[in-house]
């Protein structure tokens, strides 16, 4: 079940009160959102239980941005990059490369 109502002991700027809506998602944790009017809280409690009871809702903090994804490719791309490049490496160093010899041989 979500709730309304007006935040006490915080006024904006502009003099108004944030209103927030208090709701539980389908995995039993307690969240809140915060909005300018009621109106704007209100339609966007329907549109949560209705997600949350499908159990289709994420949580803002809990959604990635789209930029998120895009690092993670990079990222992964790099580390590919690096494990060619290294193994690469290794075949036509090890071949080549003789070891150090240790002082007192």
């Amino acid at each position: 079940m979500a709730t309304v109502r007006k935040r006490t002991r915080a006024t904006r700027k502009d003099g108004s009160v944030p209103i927030v809506v208090n709701y539980t998602d389908q995995y039993g944790k307690r969240r809140q959102k915060t909005f300018p009017t009621v109106k704007a809280a209100e339609n966007w409690k329907i549109e949560t239980q209705k997600a949350v009871k499908d159990g289709t809702h994420t949580p803002d903090h809990g959604s990635i941005t789209l930029l998120q994804p895009q690092i993670a490719g990079l990222t992964m791309a790099k580390l590919k990059e690096f494990a060619q490049m290294s193994t690469s490496f290794a075949a036509i160093a090890s071949p080549t490369i003789s070891p150090v010899p240790q002082s007192g041989e």
